[in-house]
């Protein structure tokens, strides 16, 4: 799994934000790390997160990962249209799932210390919970798309994915 870089640019007389997925490996010879670019992501938008708390219901895990990222999004300030969540010149399709701009470029929205982008909404919906070792994969995958998760609805969406694999 990869991560997120932010990278500022000059543009005019302002500064401009761009993300990009990168991801680590070891250089052997060197004995160092080197972060190698797997692909630009698009432009940052910010949204703020007013941090109301998202109450887990009795939905499947996908439907319910679907649900709380529609939550998320409501909470930052987006406003659904048909399927669409949409902010300004930003748009969010949680079907897709894809982050573009009215334009139809992509683009990346930074809420809380995280990013949703297209990269970051697939991670989280093609997501497995299998054994308890997945835990720790659930959680950086909240934390990257920076959706705040109290752990008592992480306890449950995490058993709700796990008793789902069992079936």
């Amino acid at each position: 799994m990869g991560f997120i870089r932010i990278k500022t640019r000059k543009s005019g007389d302002s500064l401009v934000e761009y993300a990009y997925l990168v991801s680590n490996s070891w250089g052997k010879r060197k004995k160092m790390a080197r972060q190698k670019v797997k692909g630009y992501l698009g432009k940052i938008y910010k949204a703020d997160s007013i941090g109301n708390e998202f109450q887990v219901g009795g939905l499947s895990y996908r439907s319910e990962m679907r649900k709380f990222v529609e939550f998320c999004l409501l909470d930052s300030g987006f406003k659904k249209k048909g399927r669409r969540f949409i902010m300004g010149d930003v748009v969010v399709d949680l079907y897709k799932p894809s982050v573009y701009t009215a334009k139809g470029r992509k683009c990346v929205v930074q809420i809380n210390e995280g990013f949703i982008c297209d990269w970051s909404l697939r991670q989280l919906f093609r997501l497995r919970v299998t054994s308890d070792v997945d835990g720790p994969v659930l959680a950086k995958a909240f934390r990257l798309a920076g959706l705040n998760v109290t752990p008592s609805n992480f306890v449950d969406m995490f058993q709700k994915g796990l008793s789902e694999a069992k079936k």
